[in-house]
């Protein structure tokens, strides 16, 4: 016969299991966003940061570029990001989408036909080094001209996206690395990088 402390025991370790599998479903499935949302007009000139995982929203922050600049302050050496982060960190796991529209006119209309080419240039610069270093999927480059006022609005979107299962991986991959560094010193650092990422001196 079944005790009562079996049961309690038996029931905890379902809770476990049960909370174990939704744990690797959420790390298998959800994705980790960074969402960049910068808008300039008249009277705005603001960076909107949003964190998330899936759909909920983690931290948000607002930056206003219209405020004073405030004193600039030294970077603590421990503050910097180590080279190791920089050196392990796969960014084509990394999925992004850019999104860019801008409204330009500058009374002239020679004037604004030259401006909307280097507009466009500066936006297709933005979208190849996004094609470089991360895997974009989507991108979305709206530039219209105004030729009958002074006016200028720009409105651009680029969230990135990386699954919480590559994130796991590679933060072994960057903690070895670190390991590493430690042990070897910043040169043979170096070796564990090309190692750690398919890379031989053969």
């Amino acid at each position: 016969m079944l005790t009562s402390v079996f049961i309690f025991l038996l029931i905890i370790i379902i809770i476990i299991l049960l909370l174990l599998l939704v744990l690797l479903l959420a790390i298998l499935l959800f994705e980790c966003e960074m969402l960049l949302f910068y808008k300039y007009e008249k009277d705005i000139n603001n960076l909107h940061v949003i964190f998330k995982i899936g759909k909920i929203a983690l931290k948000k922050y607002e930056i206003k570029f219209n405020k004073p600049a405030a004193k600039k302050r030294r970077i603590k050496r421990k503050q910097r990001i180590p080279k190791y982060l920089l050196r392990g960190f796969n960014t084509k796991l990394v999925t992004s989408e850019l999104n860019i529209k801008i409204i330009e006119g500058t009374g002239d209309a020679a004037y604004t036909a030259i401006f909307y080419g280097v507009l466009y240039f500066v936006a297709e610069i933005i979208k190849v080094i996004l094609e470089k270093n991360t895997n974009l999927y989507k991108d979305n480059i709206e530039i219209m001209c105004d030729f009958n006022k002074k006016y200028f609005s720009v409105d651009i979107s680029c969230i990135f996206r990386l699954k919480l299962v590559n994130i796991i991986s590679e933060g072994f991959k960057i903690y070895r690395m670190k390991k590493n560094n430690d042990k070897a010193g910043d040169i043979n650092g170096w070796t564990s990088y090309f190692i750690l990422n398919g890379y031989s001196y053969a």
